[in-house]
């Protein structure tokens, strides 16, 4: 990657126009150690600006921040930094989110860390989901063995070497009789489920998607979704594929995309990944395009245009990523992913975070990563987690 190349990506990030390839490119830059000279430098270029509209500061005094910044220490080599937004503040009103998103990644050497930990019983979440059938048939698909799990209609439903649930049309000349199926994720649980008509869909912790086999039904396949899920549509123009969730529909041909819509959250996310959906809700209507996000809050819709649409789908690719998030919406996170209670002391602040870090990753390292903002403590307790100042 040119340094011309590379000088582009940094003006199209700072003004949110990356493409789809861009943004590969650009993730690829910044999260590749090669690259860490090339990376400072860009850093420097607008650490030492004097076109600013805020307070210059001298020379030291950037100096210090800069290197408070980077030697704050990581809890190991593999995931990366998790940092406060507060913490940065100063630095951020220089540099800007590019070097945010620089500095997160920069790797330091593990530290040990004061936690308080009882967390023997606390495993990361697995591939695990329950299977619910028309006839009342339930079928846990975490022990479920590989193979052929059951014949319905016409249809063929198994579980391959991987994990995931397929359904296939056994006889294409038979008529198939309607029959309504869940797949319902509990805490600690995520799965991926291959539809009758190709399309595969990933839920996430907590979630739980409906659908009448053999999906097809008045000239639509629909399905509906409580909680988050991916979605890679199959591509079918004769037959619109719809998502409902409690607050809104979306429409799609042949695409891939994200929903967030858990009951307990005031705000629905829909990111388009590639393609085009259809959105409606309350009597509202918007398109999106790849890379932008609709967010459904108080019976309102709105679209806005975002850098890293793929970080919305991390948690797809074992990862937690932060980005200015807020601490209740981690630990909301978290206690789905690690079936863990949250409680908060009154006296907590918080600061917003950035950074990420693997879901495979022990829940002591997770907050241990969060400990390190020094605007946050943690205390184990059972299979409840303390969050203190």
């Amino acid at each position: 990657m040119n340094k011309q190349y590379i000088n582009h990506l940094y003006k199209q990030y700072q003004s949110g126009k990356l493409t789809e390839q861009e943004q590969k490119d650009w993730h690829r830059f910044v999260t590749d150690s090669g690259q860490d000279q090339a990376l400072l430098d860009l850093i420097d270029a607008d650490w030492y600006r004097t076109d600013s509209n805020v307070m210059p500061l001298s020379r030291q005094m950037q100096e210090d921040i800069f290197q408070d910044i980077i030697k704050q220490p990581q809890i190991a080599p593999s995931p990366r930094r998790i940092i406060s937004w507060s913490r940065i503040a100063v630095a951020a009103s220089i540099v800007g989110l590019f070097t945010i998103m620089g500095l997160y990644l920069y790797k330091s050497q593990p530290v040990d860390s004061p936690l308080s930990l009882e967390s023997h019983d606390i495993v990361p979440g697995k591939a695990g989901a329950t299977l619910t059938m028309a006839d009342g048939t339930i079928i846990n698909l975490s022990d479920a063995a590989t193979g052929e799990l059951a014949q319905q209609s016409g249809l063929r439903i198994t579980k391959d070497s991987t994990g995931q649930l397929s359904y296939e049309i056994a006889d294409a000349t038979g008529h198939i009789h309607p029959m309504l199926n869940n797949v319902r994720t509990s805490k600690g649980e995520s799965y991926r489920i291959r539809l009758p008509d190709g399309s595969l869909i990933s839920l996430n912790a907590s979630s739980s998607i409906h659908f009448t086999t053999p999906l097809i039904q008045h000239g639509r396949r629909t399905v509906r979704l409580e909680g988050e899920g991916y979605f890679e549509i199959a591509k079918d123009s004769d037959h619109p594929f719809i998502v409902e969730t409690d607050q809104q529909k979306v429409q799609v041909l042949g695409t891939h995309f994200n929903i967030t819509a858990y009951p307990d959250q005031k705000i629905t996310k829909t990111t388009l990944l590639e393609g085009s959906i259809d959105i409606t809700a309350f009597g509202q209507a918007q398109r999106l395009k790849p890379g932008q996000q609709a967010i459904l809050k108080d019976n309102n819709l709105q679209v806005q245009n975002i850098a890293a649409p793929q970080q919305s789908v991390a948690w797809k690719n074992e990862e937690f990523v932060f980005d200015n998030t807020s601490l209740e919406d981690i630990m909301t996170q978290i206690s789905r992913w690690y079936n863990v209670d949250i409680s908060y002391s009154p006296q907590v602040i918080d600061p917003g975070f950035g950074g990420s870090i693997s879901r495979s990753r022990p829940i002591e390292e997770v907050l241990r990563a969060l400990e390190k903002t020094e605007g946050v403590h943690f205390k184990i307790q059972g299979r409840r987690i303390l969050v203190m100042p």
